[in-house]
């Protein structure tokens, strides 16, 4: 049983139960499968909107494909995963039956059934739901209430038109991994959260819809709008957080990431979200494009900033469970922010304080990356979890205090919450998966406690959790990628190291390049830029075969660049270099940023220690 009776409900229901039995007959013990708030519609007439979760079925070839994520992302065992779930079993088919022969009297409509979890929504007259209580295969029933958004602390107006963020991306590892060519590139994120706004600049060129994908597999909302639209601006921040970039201006930890998004919670102007649309988000993201044959509209991850109000269901609550966990079976990495409810113990929501294994939920907390010993934000809440006192939460945290990135109208604000640690893990999800496609939820989760810096009491604690994440100490815990990785070893212009990027000329460039995770017998470059000012008049170049930890260039066959004389002398020109192979196709691509009419040594430094890092320029 998972629910409890709270102080407003406690009477109540005893006097209720009482009732029902005397009035309708039915056993008291099979009340106590209806949710507290459920028990004062059960004297009307009223319809009343239900979710009703049945006895798991046993799904025993379920077990046969969950072998690694390696497989399961194949197109065949996703297909197999996902047809699976969808076959209606016995008890739930028996369930299903017996609501709609009930709606054939009009006091049950709208009845949807998910199969992401044995469950059915529908509406429902009150008096029926003594009967409904007691049907053998219901293993509880709830109010299909409005979920609550993780709010931020604090909230404040921010200008565009600066490169990057706060130091948070070079003590988190993210900047590191940048310099290494791990930006995001062909991998996808997903929110659950109040929309996005697809207009905005820093997001619009990286929505799945706007690069190759349809509508319905790159945007859900259950009001049935077919373009993403943000009427908070919260969602539009987190997934700024996640791969925003408008030119120089990167908000975003996996910038070169595509982008899909679940409208489920708190729209504002009366259309807050409720348990049955974020089951319905869930069960969208399993299969976005609703054909199990292929994956590539499969999100690597999906960051959420929402949970359940206290008091509305009992401590960890399996409303969701498995949900996630079906998703997460699918290869799906799902984290949650912890909430804002700190500093006091056991104040982390449900289900970011679920603690069923040692990842799940994966909850994150937030820290304060402006301070050099990086406290605990004070608002990030606190475990353990509140259902058993020894499981400590959370898991691990992230910078969540005044995060800059988008929001709506095209603006950018500042904001702090662990709304915005949460976003900002996911991202970094998605700069892993980019390194090994093929590791699997539970490595990626496991790698990120393993790499995290532990600043609380030694070991997990809640307030902390495992630590301070870093995803570049990150990979040395995953599995090594099947193919290779390139990055950048030295840049030379004009056949100079000191050589400059002419303004009104044509400049050969040239790049001794190292591969660092397995040979490479045919690579090929292919050189891009955004510049107007900038014409790339030869943009592929081969560099040849080159070994594991060893380096080859293009010298003798450079790339060739013409800067036209309306850029003005130090400005900054971005480029991008992508690797492919004869064998493997796309292996990865590389940032190059270079200053016109500065030598190439006028370049970025980075320092950085375990709680500090600076970054400076000579130019």
């Amino acid at each position: 049983m998972i629910f409890l009776n709270d102080r407003l409900f406690g009477t109540f229901a005893l006097v209720m139960g009482l009732a029902l039995f005397l009035l309708n007959g039915k056993a008291f013990g099979s009340l106590d499968r209806l949710s507290p708030s459920l028990l004062q519609d059960s004297s009307n007439d009223q319809m009343v909107k239900v979710v009703a979760f049945l006895n798991p079925e046993e799904r025993p070839a379920l077990g046969k494909i969950l072998v690694s994520m390696d497989n399961v992302r194949k197109q065949d065992n996703h297909a197999r995963l996902v047809k699976s779930l969808r076959e209606i079993g016995p008890q739930t088919a028996s369930f299903v039956e017996f609501i709609s022969a009930l709606a054939e009297s009009g006091k049950v409509a709208d009845i949807t059934r998910f199969w992401i979890a044995d469950a059915v929504s529908f509406s429902v007259d009150g008096t029926l739901l003594a009967e409904i209580a007691d049907h053998p295969d219901l293993r509880y029933l709830i109010k299909d209430l409005p979920l609550e958004l993780v709010e931020p602390v604090s909230v404040q107006q921010s200008q565009s038109g600066f490169d990057g963020s706060d130091n948070s991306m070079t003590i988190t590892g993210v900047r590191e991994l940048w310099n290494k060519g791990y930006t995001g590139h062909g991998r996808l994120v997903c929110n659950f959260d109040t929309g996005v706004e697809g207009t905005h600049p820093a997001l619009i060129a990286n929505w799945l819809g706007a690069n190759g994908g349809s509508a319905d597999q790159s945007w859900f909302d259950p009001y049935g709008t077919t373009y993403p639209i943000d009427n908070g601006g919260h969602g539009t921040h987190t997934m700024g957080i996640m791969v925003g970039r408008d030119g120089a201006d990167t908000i975003g930890v996996a910038f070169n990431a595509n982008w899909i998004a679940a409208s489920v919670v708190d729209r504002g102007q009366n259309l807050s979200k409720t348990v049955s649309d974020i089951l319905a988000a869930f069960q969208w993201a399993a299969d976005p494009d609703g054909n199990p044959e292929t994956v590539d509209d499969l999100p690597d991850v999906v960051s959420n900033s929402w949970g359940i109000p206290r008091g509305l269901f009992a401590p960890c609550d399996e409303t969701f469970d498995q949900a996630m966990d079906n998703l997460e079976a699918l290869g799906v990495v799902v984290v949650f922010a912890c909430g804002n409810e700190g500093q006091n113990a056991g104040t982390i929501r449900n289900p970011a304080e679920r603690a069923t294994s040692p990842t799940n939920s994966f909850s994150i907390g937030a820290v304060d990356q402006n301070q050099s010993d990086l406290p605990v934000a004070s608002f990030s809440s606190r475990g353990p979890a509140t259902c058993d006192t020894t499981k400590i939460k959370p898991d691990v945290v992230a910078p969540g205090v005044s995060i800059r990135s988008s929001f709506r109208d095209a603006t950018y604000k500042v904001m702090s919450g662990t709304s915005m640690a949460a976003p900002f893990v996911a991202g970094c999800v998605a700069l892993m998966r980019e390194y090994n496609p093929a590791a699997t939820v539970e490595q990626i989760k496991t790698a990120l406690i393993a790499s995290a810096g532990d600043l609380g009491p030694q070991g997990k604690d809640n307030d902390y959790g495992w630590g301070f994440i870093n995803v570049a100490r990150a990979l040395n815990y995953l599995p090594k990628p099947l193919k290779p990785h390139i990055s950048l070893n030295s840049v030379r212009l004009a056949q100079d190291e000191n050589g400059i990027l002419a303004i009104g000329g044509t400049t050969a460039l040239e790049l001794s390049v190292i591969d660092s995770v397995q040979s490479c017998y045919d690579l090929r470059g292919e050189l891009k830029s955004n510049s107007s000012n900038v014409y790339v008049l030869n943009d592929s170049v081969t560099f040849g075969s080159v070994t594991t930890g060893g380096t080859v260039n293009n010298f003798g066959t450079p790339f060739l660049v013409k800067v036209d004389r309306q850029l003005l002398p130090g400005t900054a020109v971005n480029f991008t270099v992508e690797f492919y192979s004869k064998q493997q196709g796309y292996l990865n691509s590389v940032n190059l940023s270079l200053v016109a009419d500065q030598p190439v040594r006028a370049a970025t430094a980075i320092m950085q220690t375990e709680r500090l890092g600076f970054e400076a320029t000579n130019f």
